[in-house]
């Protein structure tokens, strides 16, 4: 199980890493979003359950 668990910040960018996105708009494109969402996903500083399972995910990708 993952122990760190990431921001919102942090998950952006690692999933502009992990998508190829080289700019948080073209990761808000692949993901079907607008930028301006992305932007708030961000800026939000609660850590809930979606970021304790995006950050495991992420960690099993890395691990690969």
């Amino acid at each position: 199980m993952s122990k760190n668990i990431l921001t919102n910040k942090e998950i952006i960018e690692k999933l502009k890493i992990i998508s190829g996105s080289k700019t948080a708009a073209d990761l808000a494109r692949k993901l079907g979003a607008e930028r301006q969402n992305l932007k708030s996903y961000e800026n939000k500083s609660t850590v809930d359950m979606n970021n304790r399972m995006i950050s495991l995910l992420i960690d099993c990708i890395e691990k690969r």
